[in-house]
């Protein structure tokens, strides 16, 4: 039963990720109404039949909120707070495996980033959306995110 719950769970997961990503394309905007809905769901699915212990989703969700939250305060403007509550979401339904999801969102907008600034389509004081990235790392998170953590950290 909760393999059938966890991958219905997953599909709805993957579906607010998908939606937060055309928004933030289209409209450089991330909903709350979409956003905290789904990060009180994946916070309370994961309490009730999550893998690990029931404090490690809260714990990754604050954790990954507030790492967002420190350059949003540092330099307003340079990332939004649709992308923190974003990443607060990210944490409730990833749980440890959040690091997995901003690593790779972190290195992927960068990547993105200098081949944009490289071929001039866009300038280095641009604004581009975080949002379809951290949406991607959670993807990949969501989908390989234990087996990735297992192959970096050498664990079975």
């Amino acid at each position: 039963m909760t393999g059938a719950l966890t991958l219905l769970f997953s599909a709805a997961a993957l579906a607010v990720l998908a939606s937060v990503t055309v928004t933030d394309l289209r409209r450089m905007v991330i909903p709350n109404r979409i956003v905290l809905p789904a990060a009180a769901a994946a916070l309370a699915f994961n309490a009730a039949f999550g893998q690990g212990p029931w404090w490690e989703y809260p714990l990754a969700g604050l954790a990954a909120f507030a790492f967002l939250l420190i350059p949003a305060i540092i330099r307003p403007g340079a990332m939004g707070m649709g992308d923190v509550k974003l990443a607060l979401f990210m944490g409730f339904l990833l749980g440890r495996y959040v690091a997995v999801a901003l690593f790779i969102a972190l290195i992927a907008s960068a990547l993105i980033g200098l081949a944009l600034i490289a071929t001039k389509i866009r300038g280095r004081k641009d604004r581009i959306p975080f949002g379809p990235f951290l949406a991607g790392g959670s993807a990949v998170a969501l989908l390989a995110g234990e087996q990735i953590l297992s192959a970096y950290l050498g664990t079975p």
